[in-house]
């Protein structure tokens, strides 16, 4: 069976406070071929450089590089983001069924986890919303001060699903 992963599997990502792109993350992907399916597990990730960028700039104005240096690296530690992250993993079988699942994540955002309709002909409705385990999706609002204190340091991508603390990355504050 041939397989491999296609050069649009990345992340979705607006821009920023101050509409400043965010920061990407070198996506970490597995494949897993068996006799008679595939899985495919990968992690995508982002992160907001807005306090960084922003400082860097107010540093510049009065020290130059580097005084633009030190600006985004006091930004970062006063107001730098973890990185926010997703773990999706989906098997394919050769008798053509599918299992998709939401494996790990981060603690913020929210989530919601969508399929692709089996047949893909919904008129404007091409995915089906899917529920994570006993909820409809992961509302992320209650945990944002535990993941912008937690987020940083390397996560645990092993054991049963859901959030984790640390980031595949192991990006520190």
């Amino acid at each position: 069976m041939n397989h491999g992963f296609g050069p649009a599997t990345t992340i979705y990502r607006a821009p920023s406070y101050a509409r400043i792109p965010s920061k990407t993350f070198q996506g970490k992907r597995n494949i897993l071929p068996g006799p008679s399916a595939v899985t495919f597990s990968h992690v995508i990730g982002a992160e907001t450089q807005s306090p960084e960028v922003i400082g860097g700039i107010v540093g510049s104005v009065f020290g130059g590089i580097v005084g633009g240096y030190i600006g985004e690296r006091v930004a970062h530690s006063i107001k730098g983001f973890p990185p926010i992250w997703t773990e999706l993993e989906i098997t394919l079988r050769s008798d053509g069924s599918k299992q998709g699942r939401l494996v790990h994540y981060s603690y913020f955002p929210s989530i919601n986890y969508y399929e692709a309709d089996d047949e893909g002909t919904t008129p404007g409705a091409p995915f089906t919303r899917k529920p994570l385990g006993p909820i409809a999706y992961y509302n992320a609002v209650p945990n944002l001060d535990h993941w912008n204190k937690n987020g940083w340091g390397t996560a645990s991508l092993t054991g049963s699903p859901g959030p984790r603390d640390g980031n595949p990355w192991s990006i520190n504050k």
